[in-house]
């Protein structure tokens, strides 16, 4: 057995030192100095990999899966491909609407990515697919189709100091719950001050997306939900946001919101007069395009 387990070390160990002779081979193309620089390897490792004189350390090996355009599974366990397929002008897909930028919630990511002009290749962005029964697609003024994919970008420099000039656009938005946040879709809309109409996710069962609770809302969530956004937030941009977003101590955060005009018939419903208001970090992104794939 002893012998086994043994044998079965060695070859684990000159399987990795391959993978390291490869990427310096194919990727620095033999050059020790150039890859010791990129991976944080000393030279001398590299050159007694290269004589297969070492032991591949558990550094050593996570060196290579941090290099860009290197299989993280290919440069561990020796899955995959070596090379990741380049990404350069596509973007990612989502499970839903995302926390922040796709780099930063990888684990909500489907794995496949889509083609878009160089100009809205950008790290905030992403994609995510109308699905079907979502109730956008029932607003005829977004003209959106189950299969559509949106563009979303996380970048909230993208409607700093804007809202009052975005009615109608559909953001990505944070719900505050006791078990913790939502991630919706909603609608920007002006009837007796600003608000979102959210769309909630259990219309179409898992595309919302919790940060922790993969149940989702609740299933008690009404169709369309109304919430306020505060009036301090609609022409300044973020740090100015930032500073004066009220907090429980502040009685004139309810104080200062326009009053709530009845909704004609048709629309959705007047939000509470008690309603929490919408802060800064409640929108999370913004849909900036529509991409309508071929039949």
């Amino acid at each position: 057995m002893a012998r086994t387990d043994s044998d079965d070390v060695r070859r684990h160990q000159e399987a990795a030192r391959d993978r390291v002779v490869w990427v310096l081979t194919h990727r620095f193309a033999g050059r020790q100095r150039a890859m010791a620089r990129a991976t944080g390897i000393s030279q001398a490792t590299l050159s007694r990999a290269a004589r297969g004189q070492f032991s591949v350390s558990h550094e050593v090996v996570e060196a290579l899966a941090a290099l860009p355009g290197i299989n993280p599974d290919w440069a561990r366990v020796g899955v995959g491909d070596p090379l990741l397929p380049p990404t350069a002008g596509t973007l990612p897909f989502a499970l839903g609407v995302l926390p922040g930028p796709p780099a930063d919630h990888a684990r909500l990511l489907t794995g496949e990515r889509h083609p878009v002009a160089a100009a809205h290749d950008r790290p905030t962005r992403y994609l995510y697919r109308v699905p079907d029964g979502c109730p956008l697609g029932a607003d005829r003024g977004l003209a959106l189709k189950v299969g559509d994919l949106l563009l979303l970008d996380a970048d909230r420099d993208v409607w700093a100091g804007r809202l009052d000039h975005l009615i109608g656009a559909v953001f990505g938005v944070c719900v505050r719950r006791p078990g913790g946040p939502v991630y919706l879709l909603g609608v920007l809309r002006r009837k007796g001050g600003l608000f979102v109409d959210l769309c909630p996710g259990e219309l179409w069962p898992g595309r919302a997306v919790p940060s922790d609770d993969p149940a989702g809302p609740a299933e008690s969530e009404k169709p369309v939900v109304r919430r306020r956004i505060n009036p301090r937030l609609l022409n300044i941009g973020k740090e100015a946001a930032a500073a004066t977003a009220p907090t429980a101590d502040d009685p004139v955060a309810d104080a200062t919101a326009d009053p709530v005009a009845e909704p004609s018939a048709g629309t959705s419903p007047a939000v509470a007069p008690d309603a929490p208001l919408f802060q800064w970090d409640d929108l999370v992104a913004l849909r900036v395009y529509t991409l309508r794939p071929g039949p």
